[in-house]
């Protein structure tokens, strides 16, 4: 799953001209039990098991792949 979603939004920033790195996690087994211990085991309450980090070489683009990304996934508070 990592590298599919790695795939996707490597060519959403390709679409938007932006030069990008984009590199892909999943969280480890023990951060998430650290997790459910803190949200009574309601694993719905876990959001965040993998993470994708965006390198962009100047600030204003920081922001434009921000707008891309919230454009094609809704954000989560």
């Amino acid at each position: 799953m990592v590298e599919a979603h790695n795939f996707e939004i490597g060519q959403l920033m390709k679409n938007a001209g932006l030069v990008h790195e984009v590199h892909g996690r999943y969280t480890r087994f023990f951060s998430i039990y650290e997790k459910l211990k803190r949200v009574k085991n309601d694993f719905e309450q876990i959001h965040d098991l993998t993470a994708f980090r965006v390198l962009v070489d100047r600030i204003e683009h920081c922001y434009v792949a921000l707008g891309y990304l919230h454009d094609h996934w809704d954000p989560v508070e």
